[in-house]
């Protein structure tokens, strides 16, 4: 599952070069959203949408998949996807503290040092690249997409509208909303439809790999989730970037690796294995 995940990061990060950010979410998500759609019909997964999940499908499409994904984006043009992918595991400590901040959840005493550990691990990825502008922006709009996706996952923790529905019904509305609300924001945006046309269809071979990993990947986390926890799944995250450095490493792209990143990789990866424990 991360293994197609770092794949979206690098594919996304070339095709950045040349396709507006906005427009490639609505490709990428209105075309998962074809694919869960389609499924869930076959499936006979499709129901009649009560108010509460409609609300519930325009929040996840608003938040989980509009705004996490442009700030995903965006962040891509500052950083490489081995840091960028350090910095995506800040989401169970992000989720972790908004819910003891919003909610005043109890946090045991294992996921308080997790806490700490984890963020305290993104300390040297800011020393490391102190001087740099340009990183930190993109690292805090990588922060600002966990804080996206953590009050998705809350509000939907708190609204058990959509445990009633299939996740793959759940996918493909919600990837399909936020679809839109990116098309809505590239038409009020872009000027040169035609170009952007163009660069779509010059790059029509990568979309379709990007298309396929987010799928696979969406499909995947439903799969482990149902068979194991989802504690489990987050602590798995840790494999995120060692798949976007091999990846990198495969397609010939330059890659550096400092002390620092190292020395973070270690403090994240400690802090997630704690997180994960039922204590």
């Amino acid at each position: 599952m991360y293994a197609f995940l770092a794949l979206t990061f690098i594919v996304s990060k070339d095709l950045l070069l040349t396709i507006d950010p906005y427009l490639m979410i609505v490709v990428r998500m209105l075309g998962c959203s074809l694919l869960f759609l389609t499924y869930a019909y076959y499936s006979g997964a499709v129901k009649a949408l009560s108010k509460a999940y409609a609300v519930s499908i325009i929040i996840l499409g608003f938040f989980n998949v509009y705004s996490a994904n442009i700030l995903q984006l965006i962040g891509l043009n500052y950083i490489d996807p081995v840091n960028a992918s350090l910095w995506y595991n800040s989401i169970p400590f992000v989720i972790a503290l908004l819910d003891y901040v919003l909610y005043k959840t109890r946090i045991s005493k294992t996921k308080i040092i997790s806490l700490i550990l984890g963020w305290l691990g993104f300390l040297p990825l800011v020393v490391g690249h102190a001087s740099s502008t340009h990183y930190l922006y993109g690292a805090f709009l990588f922060v600002l997409s966990a804080i996206a996706m953590a009050i998705s996952a809350l509000l939907m923790e708190k609204n058990k509208a959509v445990d009633i529905y299939p996740l793959s019904f759940t996918n493909g509305l919600s990837m399909g909303v936020g679809g839109l609300f990116a098309l809505m924001h590239y038409f009020f945006s872009c000027c040169s439809h035609d170009t952007a046309i163009a660069a779509l269809r010059s790059h029509y071979g990568m979309l379709l790999v990007l298309i396929g990993s987010t799928a696979i990947c969406a499909s995947l986390y439903i799969y482990f989730v149902k068979k194991h926890s989802a504690l489990l799944v987050t602590f798995a995250g840790f494999s995120l970037p060692l798949f976007s450095f091999l990846f990198e490493i495969i397609l010939g792209n330059p890659v550096i690796i400092s002390v620092n990143m190292i020395i973070s990789a270690f403090m994240i990866t400690a802090a997630l294995f704690l997180f994960s424990v039922k204590k």
